[in-house]
């Protein structure tokens, strides 16, 4: 008995080792080599090298304003380090260092050596973030938690325009909080404030643009927007962020949209702000309406709590909003304000935003203003447009206008405010002598104007994230070009098109969509065909026919992919890699659990124990 019970506790301990080394194998994150010293930029403003160990090479990653001749060497112990043999001491000039050239790096009091990069961005601000706790850990672990930190904030020529003890950084975003090692960030001041000759406003977003390779999608939204006449658009700057000493990118610094009623002027005071929301955040939604047939989901973003006659008055102005729409009696105009939902509308539709009408798609109201209108706006996260995910990859069709997303995801409004001959008559308007000319612009010299100004920034974002702008630029001004090919033809020159909308069956699964010009067969066109798959086979919805791309079409089809034209994905590298480790491990702790065992018998064996 006492040696099973010692075979027990053998075996569990050895399981608990394995499981460790296990987890170890699978979770643990090369941190990477480590340069002891920092370049100090200003007085009190230190910036700190960051490994690549995909070229074993440690960059310094300097501001906009950063000047070498006037820069210092801080070591960790005081030693000195020689550059390509150009000596420098703790505390020396680094003037005879120059920026975008590699050295070879000797720590002689410690026999170590380097590889290091200076590089220098152009034509960004930069915001330097130190916690009270010199880490950021805690807002990494928790989004809500917010971090009490000193903020400065320095314009491209090094003026310091911003600095504060006294301000809070917390995480923000849903899917972007989650999706990317690259988090965005807001930070939250006691009072209203201007930073970089922006309105003032108490809360400021650093908007990462993980999403976006090319980094200007939400910015290039906002001016169009805004010089289109949309109000309550959100102004920013591009910075480079540092958080406690290290560069982490990119950003868009820019005001809040939960605080646009500090920069517009208007107050707080009877405000309700609305935003429509995804079904499967419905569980997170504290004060929920629904709207559209009770189809699509509201938030009541503001007031943050609400009282029952509060929220029964949210509720009303909700209910007339949409019993105005869905009647189609063309009291819209009434209730609402046609020019912000026009632009509205219009934003969404030419960048073919993916989370048109369905979350972070704003509107409000002043409850106390008479008569009250209902405001779209304000506008907000544009970051998944312009074929920023693989479902607005054709620039060539109806998407914010469309009715659904998928089966189980309505679409808020825009669709029956098209059928409002108003609404639609100034739409159109608005498109030609707005919103065309200026988009016309980003593909002449817009987009490559600001590409150009933001290279150095955003060619060290690149280098900090492993990520890769390539031709995307050139991509944007194409796919703007043929967007407004398509809108003219339907819109100015009224070409008519059948849809053909096709999807593989599941409810939540996106609804994909095809403009082809009336009469024609889906067959007359080979990128359509390959892009729905040049194996697939559809059917008709609600039928057992296939479809016949041959047939042309006089009208509008839902097609439905047959079980036989699923395709079986491979799994990818990285997830044979996981399910390889997952098996690894599984193997690991099996014969470790059963090592003792085996010994156990081996010797019970070698006594003649039977």
């Amino acid at each position: 008995m006492h040696n099973v019970r010692k075979l027990l506790i053998v075996s569990a301990l050895t399981l608990i080792m394995a499981g460790a080394a296990g987890l170890v194998f699978l979770f643990a994150k090369d941190t990477g080599k480590r340069l002891p010293a920092r370049l100090a930029v200003a007085d009190g403003i230190y910036i700190s090298p960051w490994y690549n160990d995909k070229d074993d090479t440690f960059y310094f990653f300097l501001p906009s304003y950063a000047d070498t001749e006037t820069m210092c060497l801080k070591t960790e112990n005081g030693q000195e380090l020689s550059f390509n043999d150009i000596p420098v001491k703790d505390g020396g000039n680094i003037s005879r260092l120059s920026t975008g050239k590699t050295y070879n790096i000797l720590d002689k009091k410690y026999g170590k050596k380097y590889k290091a990069k200076i590089l220098k961005s152009e034509n960004t601000a930069a915001v330097y973030v130190s916690t009270v706790t010199g880490s950021m850990d805690n807002v990494y672990n928790s989004k809500e938690t917010k971090e009490v930190a000193k903020i400065t904030v320095a314009d491209e020529n090094g003026n310091i325009v911003f600095d504060t003890a006294g301000a809070r950084i917390k995480g923000r975003g849903n899917s972007t909080w989650v999706d990317h090692d690259k988090k965005p960030f807001s930070i939250i001041l006691d009072e209203a404030c201007s930073i970089l000759g922006m309105g003032q406003c108490s809360k400021w977003v650093l908007l990462a643009n993980a999403d976006d390779p090319s980094g200007i999608r939400n910015a290039v939204i906002f001016d169009t927007a805004r010089a289109a006449g949309m109000a309550d658009v959100s102004e920013y700057r591009f910075t480079d962020l540092y958080l406690n000493g290290e560069y982490n990118g990119m950003y868009m610094l820019c005001q809040s949209y939960d605080r646009f009623y500090e920069w517009n002027g208007q107050g707080e005071e009877s405000l309700f702000l609305f935003s429509a929301e995804l079904p499967e955040r419905a569980g997170a939604v504290t004060n929920m309406l629904r709207a559209a047939d009770n189809e699509a989901i509201i938030d009541v973003v503001l007031p943050k709590t609400l009282n029952d006659k509060e929220m029964q008055k949210a509720g009303d102005i909700v209910k007339g909003l949409d019993d105005a729409i869905l009647s189609g009696n063309g009291s819209f105009g009434e209730m609402a304000d046609m020019a912000s939902w026009v632009r509205k509308y219009l934003t969404d539709e030419i960048f073919e935003n993916y989370d048109s009408g369905l979350t972070s798609s704003y509107f409000h109201v002043y409850s106390e203003s008479q008569p009250s209108k209902v405001f779209a706006g304000p506008l907000w996260d544009y970051d998944n447009s312009m074929g920023g995910t693989i479902n607005t990859e054709n620039p060539e069709i109806i998407y914010a206008g469309q009715k659904y997303r998928t089966k189980n995801e309505r679409i808020l409004w825009y669709n029956e405010l098209l059928s409002d001959q108003s609404f639609y008559n100034e739409m159109l308007n608005c498109f030609e002598t707005r919103f065309l000319p200026l988009t016309e612009a980003l593909v002449k010299n817009g987009i490559d104007d600001l590409a150009q100004k933001l290279a150095a920034s955003k060619n060290n974002d690149d280098i900090r994230w492993n990520t890769a702008t390539d031709d995307e630029y050139d991509r944007l001004k194409d796919y703007l070009r043929k967007r407004l090919g398509f809108l003219k033809n339907i819109w100015l020159e009224n070409k008519e098109y059948c849809v053909v909308s096709y999807y593989d069956g599941t409810p939540d699964r996106d609804i994909n969509r095809i403009y082809i010009p009336k009469g024609s067969a889906l067959s007359e066109f080979p990128e359509y065909i390959k892009m729905m798959g040049e194996d697939a086979e559809w059917h008709t919805e609600g039928t057992a026919a296939v479809f016949d791309p041959d047939a042309k079409l006089d009208g509008d089809v839902l097609l439905v992919r047959t079980a036989s034209g699923q395709a079986v994905k491979k799994p990818g590298f990285l997830s044979r890699l996981k399910q390889e480790k997952v098996i690894v491990c599984i193997g690991s702790f099996a014969f470790m659990w059963m090592l003792p065992a085996i010994f156990a018998l081996r010797k019970r064996h070698g006594r003649g124990v039977s």
